[in-house]
């Protein structure tokens, strides 16, 4: 079970894809893997201190609100698709 666990988190992190995991209530990001780090610039203390608002551009609010707010959560991996920001 821990093998599979740390398989996962490997993906997680080193896919090269930039992804994040946040706060489906906040979307404060809770963390973020390499790729994002890269592609973005900032580091992983910089997004810990963001939601995913400040990484949206203004004209994707929208689109992204009612895109989370339309999925019934129930635990397990979200694609929202692809968003301008």
């Amino acid at each position: 079970m821990t093998e599979d666990r740390d398989n996962r988190t490997d993906l997680f992190y080193f896919t090269p894809l930039p992804s994040w995991v946040c706060d489906m209530k906040t979307f404060r990001i809770l963390d973020v893997n390499q790729a994002a780090q890269q592609l973005y610039g900032y580091g992983n203390e910089e997004y810990v201190n963001l939601t995913v608002q400040d990484l949206t551009a203004e004209d994707g609010d929208l689109k992204t609100y009612s895109t989370i707010c339309k999925t019934d959560y129930n635990g397990g991996i979200l694609n929202f698709g692809i968003f301008t920001h």
